[in-house]
């Protein structure tokens, strides 16, 4: 019984974020319809790879191995190249193109092309 419970919240809670939109879970700013476009081919490759092999697990353990493998080792920031790369291992590339992440990236990335850990979590 409470397996159900559990799962029901987790699920409504997935669906309020995404007829909310990314304002409602990044952060107050306007997103662009090309950078919305481009964030829902990555959440859609995240959540088809999400289902298939996370689905006893708690989607923040998700979304934290997925930031801990595209972040850059030395600092807590994601990189373009670490999320390419784990588009790619996720066989994403057919959803998601570079082009895509660097729409993301340069809506919602710092100056130098990276985006908090953080920020990515709150994103993803």
């Amino acid at each position: 019984m409470i397996s159900r419970i559990v799962s029901t919240r987790v699920a409504s809670r997935h669906l309020i974020s995404r007829v909310n939109g990314i304002n409602s879970i990044a952060s107050p700013m306007q997103f662009q319809s090309r950078s919305l476009s481009s964030l829902d081919k990555l959440r859609s490759a995240l959540e088809e790879y999400k289902s298939k092999n996370y689905s006893q697990s708690i989607p923040s353990r998700f979304k934290k191995d997925i930031v801990c493998a595209a972040k850059e080792k030395e600092t807590e920031h994601v990189v373009i190249e670490g999320l390419q790369k784990v588009v790619a291992n996720i066989g994403g590339t057919h959803q998601v193109s570079r082009q895509d992440l660097e729409t993301i990236f340069s809506e919602v990335g710092s100056s130098d092309g990276r985006i908090s850990c953080e920020q990515m979590m709150k994103l993803l």
